[in-house]
């Protein structure tokens, strides 16, 4: 048998995360008005990876994750409103390692880093607000850490397709400054991204 044959994988997964900072009190908020952060979900079962075994208990993957944290403003007695969303998406790279065995479960843990991508889609409202176009945004000025730990299990489902469970956990962070009307207002105050991911997926051994 060659020395790749059963080395490679490529796959797909739908994820689900929990931030882990999502409300700040009164005195403590994370910019102006903003004092909670809610997660954005995306379901699509579009977050593709691929690995490759050098020895059958080592190896090393990528693949893609998004994370987007909606700011808002909730007060008692009033109506909430959000300022938009933060968007951080891109590849990780991970160091993986196994446990091969003679069941059809292979537990695996991974270390890795995502190359973090940011932006912040302003709610029109917000951005617009008192009828003046363009009145405020907030620009990410930094991409801080990318640090990603995880674990899993892949299942054979048949011969060389096996299901793929995984939890990872980011630590992250971007900071911003608030622009209104062309002036930095609050100058670099930093939004937590930290996150807890869930994800299941299928994958192709070949």
């Amino acid at each position: 048998m060659p020395w790749w044959k059963n080395r490679f994988e490529i796959g797909t997964r739908m994820t689900s995360y929990s931030l882990k900072d999502t409300s700040r009190p009164m005195d403590n908020r994370f910019l102006g008005s903003i004092n909670e952060l809610k997660e954005d979900q995306d379901y699509a079962p579009y977050k593709f990876f691929a690995n490759v075994w050098l020895l059958k208990w080592l190896g090393a993957g990528i693949s893609y994750e998004k994370v987007s944290a909606m700011t808002w403003t909730v007060e008692p007695g009033e109506e909430s409103y959000s300022d938009g969303t933060f968007v951080m998406d891109g590849p990780i790279f991970s160091a993986l390692a196994a446990r091969p065995n003679r069941t059809r479960f292979t537990p695996f843990a991974e270390l890795g880093w995502m190359a973090m991508s940011g932006s912040f889609e302003e709610d029109p409202a917000w951005a617009n607000a008192h009828g003046r176009l363009n009145y405020q945004r907030f620009e990410i000025v930094e991409k801080k850490g990318g640090d990603v730990w995880g674990f899993g299990c892949a299942i054979q489902l048949y011969r060389q397709v096996e299901l793929d469970f995984i939890f990872r956990r980011l630590k992250a962070s971007v900071v911003v400054d608030h622009i209104l009307l062309g002036n930095i207002q609050h100058n670099d105050r930093e939004f937590p991204m930290d996150s807890d991911w869930y994800g299941m997926g299928l994958k192709y051994r070949f």
